[in-house]
């Protein structure tokens, strides 16, 4: 039987892999509609966690390097129940000594909220300007430094009414125009909302063989659409991102927001996203 055609049979949902450099037990498991196979590993009494992929990923290379990755030399696993199907040699590259998982080390208060400043002066008219514009999927807070943009977001959200939504705050930096560094701290800051929102689209993000960004925003998305109360995005500083894929990801996202998610962006000169098209 096919290797690939025996992993998408419906009762196929775990084995072992043993390897010289290391074992792991795969799990099937369903998220938002689409079948992905997870790599496991017990260590010092703790459960680790790789994403593999779907079916047609899972190489002989992807288990050996994610045997290498979660590998101890105390470590067992399990035996498998029955023999598998003989995995296709011709899949198989060399293992490099220095493949290891990217750091997922965040500084928590680029996705906390501001405190707010006291002795704030009010500003109702903008604050009137800000309640009509969250009808609309993106609001643009664009201003010079130091004219309130932060204070502004920050005390209109804090309103009785509007605290009764959920937020997502990013704070960013120069730093930030790594594509992957952007979108972990954006995602990671939409996983406060609900537990499990982030994970699938982090798997995938650090997945050995990187997808499509659509196919990493995807299932963020589809998480998003299922939250019960409406949902602020706000990308505070974001006139320091400059990468282009970030703001063609991006459109992509405001393209494809749910109803009920209104991302806000406050920068010091307009982003690189196609803004009359989406004004129109």
């Amino acid at each position: 039987m096919d290797w690939y055609a025996w992993l998408d049979e419906p009762g196929t949902r775990s084995f072992a892999f043993h390897s010289p450099q290391g074992t792991l037990t795969a799990h099937r498991e369903h998220r938002y509609a689409t079948w992905y196979w997870y790599a496991y590993r017990s260590r010092e009494g703790h459960l680790h966690k790789i994403y593999l992929g779907k079916s047609k990923e899972l190489t002989l290379a992807r288990l050996h390097t994610a045997a290498t990755l979660l590998s101890v030399e105390s470590a067992t696993i399990p035996q498998p129940h029955g023999a598998l199907p003989p995995l296709q040699s011709a899949a198989v590259t060399p293992l490099s000594s220095a493949t290891s998982l990217p750091s997922l080390h965040l500084l928590k208060t680029k996705i906390s909220v501001p405190p707010t400043r006291q002795n704030m002066v009010m500003r109702p008219r903008l604050m009137q300007r800000m309640n009509a514009a969250m009808r609309g999927t993106l609001t643009l807070v664009i201003a010079p430094a130091g004219w309130g943009k932060t204070s502004l977001l920050n005390t209109w959200y804090a309103e009785a009414r509007r605290s009764a939504w959920s937020l997502v705050w990013v704070s960013l930096d120069a730093d930030d125009n790594d594509p992957t560094r952007f979108w972990t701290y954006v995602i990671n800051a939409s996983n406060t909302l609900q537990p499990g929102v982030g994970e699938t689209p982090l798997a995938l993000l650090y997945a050995l063989s990187h997808p499509p960004i659509e196919d990493i925003l995807m299932p963020l998305l589809n998480a998003l659409n299922q939250l019960p109360t409406d949902t602020l995005l706000v990308l505070d500083d974001f006139h320091h991102i400059e990468a282009q894929p970030i703001h063609d990801a991006l459109t992509y996202l405001v393209e494809h927001l749910p109803p009920k998610v209104h991302l806000v962006i406050a920068s010091r000169s307009d982003p690189l996203l196609p803004l009359a098209r989406l004004r129109a």
